[in-house]
């Protein structure tokens, strides 16, 4: 949109509703009603969409509270595993179009309208084997990296034993995969998380992921947290995937321990 203010008009707001300042940041709106027994809070995605990524809401008795990813639901909290999310996508969610008085506060009733149409999860056999992102069809084409079972995937297109995907939604990762590696609808269920959960060494203190696999831009890849390695680029580089969909590249001896 370059420089300056782009205005756009939402849907009507429940009564009494305000801009929850404390929580909010760049690039996150975070809304309160009926005396902040209700709210819900709003992220600018990789791909400029404003989209609901977390509800709440109490009674005399009871909380319940669900987070909605570009790739998901997670009813209990985003963790550092991607097995606590439900893949898939989840209507109503942009914030100029969602309508606030019928705004679900019950999880269950988000999980049944998920939408698996146009999904995909690695899901190598063997888990400790990774699944090459081709440049085309062809398992003699340039790899673009490995990536680890239950890495999310938006499913673009299928030609015969491949499929086209997209890995995030900032355009970085688009390729082609061998289909039988895929599980698809109910199948993502089963299929568990293999990604190494790791923590950056104390000598890289707040760095943030390179936008590139070739880290030579110094400005850092506009990713937020929780962040997942869901694949290897290389013999050296780790690639990172966020909630709201940006992908990043680290290197694997910034990480402790092992080299996944």
């Amino acid at each position: 949109m370059g420089d300056g203010y782009h205005v756009r008009t939402t849907k009507a707001l429940p009564q009494g509703a305000s801009h929850d300042l404390f929580h909010a940041g760049e690039g996150s709106i975070s809304l309160e009603w009926n005396q902040q027994s209700a709210q819900a809070a709003f992220a600018r995605q990789a791909d400029g969409r404003w989209i609901l990524t977390w509800r709440m809401g109490s009674g005399a008795e009871s909380a319940t509270t669900y987070s909605l990813l570009f790739c998901g639901l997670a009813v209990d909290g985003i963790g550092t595993s991607l097995n606590g999310i439900l893949i898939g996508a989840a209507p109503e969610r942009d914030l100029f179009s969602i309508d606030f008085a019928n705004l679900s506060m019950n999880p269950q009733a988000v999980m049944d309208s998920l939408s698996r149409e146009g999904w995909a999860a690695v899901a190598n056999p063997n888990p400790q084997d990774r699944l090459h992102l081709r440049t085309r069809p062809d398992r003699a084409a340039p790899s673009l990296g490995k990536f680890y079972n239950r890495t999310p995937l938006q499913v673009l297109e299928k030609r015969r034993d491949w499929s086209r995907v997209s890995i995030g939604l900032d355009g970085h990762l688009e390729g082609w995969m061998m289909t039988r590696y895929l599980a698809f609808g109910a199948a993502m269920d089963g299929v568990k998380a293999a990604q190494p959960d790791k923590v950056l060494k104390e000598a890289y203190p707040n760095r943030r992921p390179y936008p590139t696999a070739d880290l030579r831009e110094t400005a850092p890849a506009p990713m937020g947290y929780p962040m997942w390695i869901v694949g290897v680029a290389g013999d050296a580089l780790y690639v990172l995937l966020d909630a709201e969909g940006n992908t990043g590249y680290m290197p694997q001896d910034w990480f402790w321990g092992g080299n996944g």
